[in-house]
């Protein structure tokens, strides 16, 4: 399938987005801001985030990519606000465990010297994983979620997933991508309840 296709259909099988005023402001201030300063995740967590975003949503000819819509941007601001103290304990001690994994299997000191094809190696191994390992990762979050046991492969991959949802979401959210690129109707026309996507909009997702 081609990048442009692919890019107008992503999000359509990682569920819905509850939008209110509130998230669609926020998008669109924190990508406005000229001296923006992250608000929940470090600096260094930023720029490893932003530089997977770029190789999972990158840019092509006609679409822009992660780093040009910013999105790390509204990642970090939303869960800044919305996330309970739970949540967010969680996604940054899986988060630091995804990105120590791939400094190790890169053997790399710092994040500054992880390489573009060192984030591709991680991506291809989580994402493009076999469904037996995804299913040995997955049980072991499962049954111990909350546990000091848990591999750090298999919060790697967790990581990994969650980052991706995150910059999927981010990217539908994005008034450029919800104008230009997915099909976008300002004013509601006719209801339709069941309808061939396919038919509807030529498969392209709709502009929330």
């Amino acid at each position: 399938m081609k990048r442009r296709k692919a890019l107008k259909k992503i999000g359509l099988s990682l569920g819905t987005i509850t939008l209110t005023p509130t998230v669609i402001g926020l998008f669109h201030n924190c990508q406005s801001e000229i001296d923006w300063n992250p608000k929940f995740f470090k600096i260094d967590q930023i720029e490893y985030m932003s530089k997977m975003l770029d190789i999972i949503i990158p840019k092509t000819s006609d679409v822009p990519g992660a780093y040009e819509l910013n999105l790390v941007r509204y990642i970090d601001t939303f869960a800044s606000i919305a996330w309970n103290e739970q949540a967010k304990d969680k996604s940054v001690r899986f988060l630091n465990t995804l990105i120590t994994n791939t400094q190790n299997v890169a053997s790399k000191s710092s994040i500054s010297k992880i390489t573009t094809a060192d984030y591709e190696n991680q991506l291809k191994k989580f994402l493009m994983a076999e469904d037996h390992k995804t299913k040995e990762w997955n049980n072991l979050l499962d049954n111990k979620l909350d546990s000091v046991k848990l591999t750090e492969e298999a919060m790697a991959y967790k990581a990994t997933i969650s980052l991706r949802d995150w910059g999927v979401r981010a990217f539908k959210l994005n008034e450029y991508i919800g104008e230009n690129i997915l099909d976008y109707r300002p004013i509601p026309g006719e209801h339709k309840g069941c309808v061939d996507l396919q038919e509807a909009t030529g498969g392209i997702a709709y502009s929330l």
